[in-house]
């Protein structure tokens, strides 16, 4: 598997993958909500996704940021949303990629 920043995946794969997520783990209707809120943020270029694919470019688990600034000239990164395919949970996926993320940060 292969962590990726930025993965040349679709918008409909990001979807599909909190989709099912968010299907397994809470319900239809959240599952809908997240995955519509992940294929918005795809298409964002202020957004940055990073992934873990597998070696047949299955997308296994991904992790959106988003830069925030305010007034005082405080700088942070929002992390949200974060999945990882149920099929690939247990792994240390999420792990990985918030570990990465943090990194990236400092």
């Amino acid at each position: 598997m292969h962590l990726v920043t930025n993965p040349n995946c679709r918008a409909e794969m990001f979807k599909a993958l909190f989709h099912r997520t968010f299907v397994a783990s809470e319900s239809n209707e959240e599952g809908n909500l997240i995955g519509h809120l992940v294929y918005q943020s795809a298409a964002n270029k202020e957004t940055q996704r990073d992934a873990i694919v597998d070696n047949q470019k299955h997308l296994c688990a991904s992790a959106f940021t988003s830069p925030l600034h305010n007034e005082r000239g405080i700088h942070a990164i929002l992390l949200a949303p974060v999945a990882v395919d149920p099929d690939y949970q247990k792994q240390g996926l999420a792990r990985q990629l918030i570990e990465s993320i943090i990194q990236e940060a400092r």
